[in-house]
């Protein structure tokens, strides 16, 4: 052997270790962006959901609003009838 294989391999694991820890730390921050990216979406997908509910629901409050003022109507109406016939 020759006088550099000894030093070669006391240094071998250390950089063994630190090549462990970049890869490491490099799937780390690659799982965090993609839970980062994740919660974005869902946020994003929630938002579009919850926006096209308040619309459907507008439009239900503002149907249902309609058909009281029809009844109302109706009912005067009737009540009009009523008058003339008695």
């Amino acid at each position: 052997m020759t006088q550099g294989s000894p030093k070669h391999s006391t240094e071998s694991p250390a950089l063994i270790e630190r090549r462990i820890r970049k890869i490491a730390n490099a799937r780390s921050i690659t799982l965090a962006l993609a839970t980062t990216f994740v919660g974005v979406t869902s946020a994003v997908i929630q938002r579009s959901q919850d926006k096209r509910h308040e619309e459907e629901r507008a439009q239900e409050i503002q149907d249902l609003q309609r058909l009281i003022e029809t009844l109302g109507e109706i009912r005067a109406a009737i009540d009009g009838l009523e008058r003339r016939l008695s």
